[in-house]
């Protein structure tokens, strides 16, 4: 099984645990009770609800004792973690697959990330699709949602992916596609998710919400401005804060790059970086990989966001506007 395509990092002391404590270790007798069935299907959609379901409270007290300056501690609950991992995750699985100690664990990576930053993972939906060229393997996405702490605001985000199966049904190989924005939304800062979603807001689109917004108020002023003023509302309020979202409302920044697009481009963020300034506190250098139209062209925008102590945007400063500019301007035949 190459668990390395599962993305890897949270746990590796608990890897190194289990491979201490369970190596050689038999099924235990609830695992060997749990009926596992040769329906493919039936058994990837068991093993997706177990990896990104959670984490349930079992796992959550296993997590809370895990204590490395506690030996006897740590060893005790790396045993119980390696217990409940062959009794709810092991059945469905190879036994080529399960061959190395550490590989079942890494399944839980994102469950044991969602637990360290506060998070809680919801499946809202499941599709699997058998490959019609090659035997026994299946197509996936999950609909994850990430919930902050009982908090209303959540992210969901379609996780994709491969599974391989044996003739017996039992999962042989998994890999994901896209597993890095899941762990995204877990593992960053407050702070740089506000940033994050600002910059893909600036740099994503139009679609039909938006391009209404940029052909204008088309004589009904008063939908206009309720309609303007609900986008606002509900993609950049959230990540500035107040004295910068009433300017940022009062120039209409969110429309900055997309009223040049319109319309005859389409935009999209294929990629964004950025890295904490070593002059400035709280402000991040970045750089946005926008593609315009169809992906055939692409264009770099770069610049500055400063935040405030609670990671709430407060600036945004672009050091190539102009440089956007001309490349749509170059792509359309002007001068």
């Amino acid at each position: 099984m190459n668990m390395k395509r599962v993305r890897k990092g949270f746990i590796p002391f608990l890897i190194l645990g289990i491979l201490l404590i369970s190596a050689g270790c038999s099924n235990t007798e609830k695992e060997a009770a749990i009926k596992v069935g040769n329906d493919s299907e039936s058994n990837i959609r068991k093993v997706l609800n177990e990896i990104f379901n959670g984490p349930g409270e079992e796992l959550e007290e296993i997590y809370d004792d895990l204590n490395p300056g506690n030996k006897e501690e740590y060893e005790r609950s790396i045993k119980t973690l390696d217990e409940y991992i062959q009794v709810n995750l092991k059945p469905y699985f190879s036994e080529e697959a399960t061959g190395q100690d550490g590989d079942l664990v890494e399944s839980y990576n994102y469950l044991h990330a969602s637990h360290k930053h506060g998070y809680e993972l919801n499946i809202h939906d499941i599709t699997i699709e058998e490959s019609r060229t090659a035997e026994n393997s299946y197509s996936f996405t999950v609909e994850v949602t990430a919930v902050k702490n009982g908090r209303k605001d959540r992210k969901t985000i379609p996780v994709r992916g491969v599974i391989q199966t044996n003739e017996e049904g039992k999962m042989t190989d998994i890999s994901y596609s896209n597993d890095r924005e899941l762990l995204y939304v877990i593992e960053e800062s407050e702070r740089i998710r506000n940033i994050r979603a600002v910059l893909q807001n600036l740099f994503n689109g139009p679609d039909g919400k938006q391009e209404k917004l940029l052909e204008g108020s088309g004589g009904d002023l008063k939908n206009y401005a309720d309609m303007l003023k609900e986008y606002n509302k509900k993609n950049f309020k959230p990540y500035l804060s107040d004295r910068f979202y009433e300017a940022f409302v009062r120039e209409n920044e969110a429309f900055t790059f997309l009223k040049i697009a319109h319309p005859d481009y389409e935009l999209k963020a294929e990629e964004i970086t950025f890295e904490e300034s070593d002059e400035l506190p709280n402000s991040y250098n970045f750089a946005v990989k926008v593609s315009i139209s169809d992906g055939s062209k692409m264009t770099n925008v770069k610049g500055a966001i400063d935040t405030d102590v609670l990671g709430n945007v407060i600036g945004i400063h672009y050091y190539n506007f102009e440089n956007f500019r001309f490349a749509l301007k170059k792509d359309n035949g002007e001068d």
